[in-house]
C-alpha cells in the first residue's frame, strides 16, 4: 500500500470554484487501468494521471479518466496538469513539456502569466447530420438550428463532438436535454464517446466570440462546465465553415465562454494555424488555479 499526491484544480478560470474542476494524480509509476478509473470515480472528477517517461518519447505519459471510462484527451485536465507541474517544480514556471497521450505526442506550454496552451490533434471532420434529428434529440426548436444556415457536424481534435449552432442565447440557456435520448442518439451516429457542443454567437462578454454548453452523457458527464477538447473542435469547425476572421496572416483565433448554466463560468482561447484553407495546428489555452491537494492510497 502506498500514497500518491493528488490535486483538485479549477481550469479555464483564474477564480477558484469557477471554470471546470479536474483531478491531477502524479504517481511515480504508471497505475493500472482499474486503479485510475477507481481513483477518478473517488474524486468525482475527470482526472489526469501523469508519470515521467525516460524513453525519450515525451516528458510525461498522460492518461485521462472519468469514473466510467478512459477518454482519449481531456483539455481542462491537461491545463490542470500543467499548472500543477509548474507549481510543484516538475517543469519550468514558464516553459513547455511534451505529453504522450492516446491521441499522440502533444506539446503544452505555460507562459510567465500562467496561461497554459496545449496543442491538440489535427481536426477530423465527420458526419454532417440532419438538423431536424439533432433538434429532436436535444429538444430544441428546429428553426433555432436551421436558420443559422450552418451544418450540424461531428468534429474532433482528440475527442468527437457534435457541433450544434443555435441562434439565441436564451434558447441555449433554457435547454434541458433528455440525457438518455442523447446517449441513444450518439450511438445511432456510430460515434464512440460522442459529446454534444451547442453554441450561439450571442455572448455575455464583448470579447468572446461564442457562448456554449456541452453535454457528455457517454462518459458520465450530464453537463461539462468548460470543455477544452470541444473548444478545439468548434474552432476547427468555424474555420472550415468560414466563420472566423484572421488575426494575422495564416492565424485564426477564437475565445469561448461556457459554464454559466452550471454556475462555473470560464473561457477558452483557441488559436489555429492555417495552411491555405486547411488547419495545420490547433492550440487551446486557458488559466488554471489549484483549489486543493492531498494524498490518496493506491
Amino acid at each position: 500500500m502506498k500514497e500518491v499526491p493528488f490535486f483538485i484544480v479549477d481550469a479555464f478560470t483564474q477564480t477558484r470554484y469557477a471554470g471546470n474542476p479536474a483531478g491531477v494524480v502524479l504517481p511515480e509509476q504508471a497505475l493500472g487501468e482499474a486503479q485510475m478509473r477507481a481513483i477518478s470515480g473517488e474524486l468525482h472528477l475527470e482526472t489526469a494521471f501523469a508519470t515521467p517517461l525516460s524513453d525519450g518519447t515525451a516528458d510525461f505519459g498522460a492518461a485521462y479518466y472519468t469514473g466510467m471510462a478512459r477518454v482519449p484527451l481531456c483539455g481542462h485536465a491537461t491545463l490542470a496538469l500543467i499548472a500543477v507541474l509548474a507549481q510543484t517544480g516538475q517543469m519550468p514556471a514558464s516553459g513547455q513539456v511534451t505529453l504522450a497521450t492516446d491521441v499522440g505526442i502533444l506539446t503544452v506550454s505555460v507562459a510567465a502569466d500562467g496561461l497554459v496552451t496545449m496543442d491538440q490533434a489535427l481536426p477530423t471532420y465527420g458526419l454532417i447530420v440532419d438538423p431536424a434529428e439533432a433538434a429532436l434529440a436535444l429538444r430544441l426548436p428546429l428553426p433555432e438550428i436551421a436558420e443559422t444556415y450552418l451544418p450540424v457536424q461531428i468534429v474532433s481534435t482528440g475527442t468527437p463532438f457534435l457541433i450544434v449552432p443555435v441562434l439565441h442565447r436564451f434558447v441555449l440557456n433554457e435547454l434541458v436535454p433528455n440525457l438518455p435520448a442523447l446517449l441513444d442518439y450518439g450511438k445511432r451516429l456510430s460515434a464512440a464517446d460522442l459529446g454534444f457542443y451547442v453554441w450561439t454567437p450571442e455572448t455575455l462578454s464583448a470579447d468572446a466570440h461564442i457562448h456554449a454548453r456541452c453535454f457528455f452523457p457517454a462518459i458520465g458527464l450530464p453537463e461539462d462546465p468548460v470543455t477544452g477538447t470541444a473548444s478545439g473542435a468548434v474552432g476547427a469547425y468555424l474555420a472550415r465553415h468560414g466563420q472566423l476572421l484572421s488575426e494575422a496572416e495564416g492565424v485564426l483565433t477564437l475565445k469561448t465562454e461556457q459554464g454559466h448554466a452550471t454556475g462555473r463560468p470560464g473561457s477558452a482561447r483557441v488559436r489555429l494555424e492555417m495552411r491555405g484553407s486547411e488547419v495545420a495546428r490547433v492550440q487551446v489555452g486557458g488559466y488554471a488555479v489549484v483549489a486543493g491537494e492531498g494524498r490518496i492510497i493506491v
